[in-house]
C-alpha cells in the first residue's frame, strides 16, 4: 500500500499542485481545508505524514503541533509557510516538527522532507485509533500540466470547479488527456476518498450500456445468472467518468437523463429505485452542442450535464509545453528501461518540434516510448522516430526557440546506429 499524506491547506490551486506532485511520485494524498477536521481525519484513516500550511491552521501553530503530538505520537508533521518568520520556524522545529518548508514550495525540498520523515517513521503504516485496515485507493493517473498560458488556464479552472459537486463536460481532441483531467478533478475534490469509476461509452452497445451503467437483476435477460451492480452504484461516494458520451444511443441517453435528474437508478429487470451519490464527469472529442444541433444528442441531457465545461487544448496549440512533455516521457521510459538516455539529437528534436501531432499527447508519449526502446546511444536519432513523423512533419520556417539553439549541436552523422 502506498504511503499516504494528509495535506492541511485551504488554497485549491496549491492543493491541486501538491496532489499532482505526490501522485507523480507514487504517494497518495488527501487534502483538508480546516484545522478542526485534521484530528478526525487522522482517527478515521491511516496517514503517514501530516503536511500543514501555517496560515490555514488559524490558531497558534505550536499549540496545534502539541495537540497532534499528544493524540498521535510519532506522526511526522511538516509545516509550510509564506512568511510567518524565522522565529516561528525555530520554535516549531525545536518542539518536534519534522521540517519547515518556505512557500512557494520547492518540489525537490518537499519530497526530500517527506522521504526523510518516512525513513524516520520506519515501516509503521497506521495511526488508526481502532485496528482497522484502510483499503488502498485506486492508482491515480499521472498528468503533466505544462507551464504555458493554456495549461495555466486549465489548471485554474480545475482548481475552481473540483471542490464543487458540479457535473462537468471535458471537451478535447482524442489523445489530449481528458481522462487524466477527470482524475485531477476527482483527486482535488471532496470525494477523493471515494472511487473513480471510468466507463468508455464508445465501446458499449445499446443493450450492454444499460447493464454497464445501472446493473441488472438475475434473469433480466438471457445469460443474466446473477444480480450485478453497475457503474453508478460502484461509483457511490466518488466520481463517475463517462468517456466519449456522444456515442451513447438516444435510448440510453434517456435513461441517463432520468438518473441525473432524479439522483436515482433502477437496475435492468428491477422494480426498485436506488438513490445514487455520485459526481458525474463526462468527456467528448466532439462538441456536444453541435451534436445537439445535429439531433444526435439530447438537448435536455446536455444542459443537465453542462454545469461547467473544461476545454483541454490540443498539443499543436501548446507547443511551448512540448519540450517539457518530451523530457518527462524520456525520464519515465529511461528509468523503466534502465537506460542512460539524455535526449534527442538536434535533427530529431527539430522534427519533433515541427510535427503537428494529430494524436496529441498520447501520440507523443508512444513516440518517445518507441524511441527509448530502439536507441543504442545516449542521444536518440531520427531513425528512432516512426516514418509518419520523419516524413510527415512541416519543415520549420522560423528560427528555432532559444532552448533548442542553446543545445549541444549533435548531428545525425555522429550517431549512426551500430
Amino acid at each position: 500500500m502506498p504511503f499516504r499524506i494528509l495535506i492541511l491547506e485551504n488554497d485549491p490551486a496549491i492543493c491541486l499542485d501538491l496532489t499532482q506532485l505526490f501522485t507523480n511520485n507514487q504517494y497518495q494524498s488527501v487534502t483538508v481545508g480546516a484545522a478542526q477536521k485534521v484530528k478526525k481525519m487522522l482517527k478515521d484513516r491511516a496517514f503517514d505524514v501530516l503536511l500543514c500550511d501555517c496560515l490555514t491552521i488559524g490558531i497558534n501553530n505550536l499549540d496545534f503541533l502539541k495537540k497532534i503530538q499528544s493524540a498521535f505520537p510519532g506522526m511526522p508533521v511538516i509545516f509550510m509557510s509564506a512568511g510567518e518568520g524565522i522565529n516561528n520556524a525555530v520554535e516549531l522545529l525545536n518542539n518536534g516538527a519534522h521540517d519547515y518548508i518556505v512557500k512557494p514550495v520547492n518540489p525537490e525540498k518537499l519530497l526530500l522532507a517527506v522521504t526523510k520523515a518516512l525513513q524516520i517513521k520506519g515501516s509503521t503504516k497506521s495511526f488508526h485509533v481502532a485496528d482497522t485496515v484502510h483499503k488502498a485507493l485506486p492508482e491515480k493517473k499521472i498528468y503533466i500540466s505544462g507551464t504555458g498560458e493554456l495549461a495555466a488556464k486549465l489548471q485554474k479552472e480545475i482548481a475552481l470547479v473540483a471542490p464543487t459537486d458540479y457535473n462537468i463536460i471535458i471537451q478535447g481532441e482524442t489523445g489530449t488527456g481528458k481522462e487524466s483531467v477527470a482524475h485531477l478533478i476527482h483527486n482535488a475534490s471532496n470525494r477523493n476518498l471515494g472511487p473513480f469509476i471510468p466507463v468508455d461509452c464508445g465501446c458499449l452497445s445499446s443493450e450492454l450500456a444499460l447493464s454497464e451503467l445501472f446493473g441488472h437483476e438475475k434473469g433480466a435477460f438471457t445469460g443474466a445468472t446473477d444480480s450485478t451492480s453497475g457503474a453508478f452504484e460502484n461509483a457511490s461516494g466518488g466520481t463517475l467518468f463517462l468517456d466519449e458520451i456522444a456515442n451513447l444511443s438516444f435510448n440510453v441517453q434517456a435513461y441517463l437523463l432520468r438518473a441525473v435528474q432524479e439522483r436515482s437508478i433502477r437496475k435492468v429487470g428491477g422494480t426498485n429505485e436506488r438513490p445514487i451519490d455520485v459526481r458525474i464527469v463526462v468527456a467528448s472529442n466532439t462538441h456536444l452542442n453541435n451534436a445537439v444541433n445535429e439531433g444526435t444528442f439530447r438537448e435536455d441531457l446536455y444542459h443537465r450535464l453542462n454545469e461547467f465545461t473544461l476545454k483541454v487544448p490540443s498539443l499543436c496549440d501548446r507547443k511551448n509545453d512540448l519540450e517539457l512533455f518530451i523530457e518527462t516521457f524520456i525520464c519515465q521510459n529511461a528509468t523503466r528501461l534502465n537506460k542512460n538516455i539524455k535526449g534527442f539529437t538536434t535533427d530529431a528534436m527539430n522534427i519533433l518540434l515541427a510535427y503537428h501531432w494529430p494524436g496529441n499527447i498520447r501520440e507523443l508519449e508512444n513516440t518517445i516510448k518507441r524511441a527509448c526502446l530502439l536507441t543504442l546511444k545516449p542521444f536518440m536519432c531520427v531513425w528512432t522516430l516512426p516514418k509518419e513523423i520523419r516524413y510527415g512533419y512541416v519543415k520549420p520556417t522560423s528560427a528555432l526557440p532559444s532552448y533548442i539553439m542553446n543545445r549541444p549541436i549533435i548531428m545525425e552523422r555522429e550517431l549512426i546506429p551500430s
